[in-house]
């Protein structure tokens, strides 16, 4: 088995391909990824990595975010180069490259923040709808502003929001409503997206926590409700629509 044979394989693949073999890929998207490779390819990828963690290579701590970073771009510059020979004499550094790129997963692993998932979450799904956030004539909205972002497919997204006032969680909660065009009666009945809490700052980003799958949405919607969010709003203070 030719281990050149992934060695061809863009920047954007072998992202996904190390995701998949170290912390899993959702089970949408990895049928989506399996079928855009080879199984040869894929198979030699597996080994690849296997032997390495067969060798105790792969316990690694993290080095300083500057050796990191420089490492990261070494790594993808060497494995993501066409028609290297593995078995050459400069193998090994290619193994280490694969190593150094496979650590930087095993670190991923950890809870990343909510606008590096938000990012990576833009730069890999397909499916992406996107709308601006409007505020309301609520006194409450302000001069907010931000954006919403959602995929189908992953049943994932975020909200980002600029000048959105801070709130007391003891007191209130901002919940949203997502408005999901597949459902009977949606208009009235939108499915809960969570309730989440704003610090000072001059931006934020919420990860969605939808109740329910959303296939369509047609009209997102932040309010202000009581500690804990409600099943049904009154929309007393409705402070932010986003229509896709």
């Amino acid at each position: 088995m030719k281990r050149e044979h992934f060695a061809g394989w863009d920047e954007p693949t072998l992202d996904r391909a190390l995701e998949e073999v170290t912390i899993g890929l959702p089970e949408a998207e990895r049928a989506e990824f399996e079928a855009s490779v080879s199984a040869d390819d894929l198979e030699a990828f597996e080994l690849a990595v296997a032997e390495l963690n067969l060798a105790g290579l792969g316990q690694l701590e993290a080095p300083p975010a500057s050796l990191m970073r420089r490492l990261r771009s070494d790594a993808r510059a060497h494995v993501g180069k066409p028609h290297r020979n593995w078995r050459s004499a400069s193998g090994w550094l290619v193994a280490a490259s694969l190593l150094v790129a496979i650590a930087l997963y095993a670190l991923s692993a950890r809870p990343a923040d909510p606008a590096t998932r938000r990012e990576r979450l833009l730069a890999s799904a397909t499916d992406i709808v996107r709308a601006a956030w409007s505020p309301t004539e609520d006194p409450l909205a302000g001069k907010l502003s931000g954006d919403v972002v959602w995929s189908g497919a992953r049943q994932e997204g975020y909200m980002r929001f600029h000048a959105l006032a801070a709130n007391d969680p003891r007191h209130q909660q901002y919940q949203l409503w997502i408005f999901d065009s597949t459902r009977a009666d949606w208009q009235a009945k939108p499915v809960d997206g969570g309730v989440f809490d704003v610090a000072p700052g001059e931006e934020v980003v919420v990860p969605i926590a939808a109740k329910l799958e959303v296939r369509q949405p047609a009209l997102f919607a932040v309010t202000l409700e009581a500690p804990g969010g409600v099943v049904v709003s009154q929309r007393e203070h409705l402070l932010a629509m986003a229509t896709p």
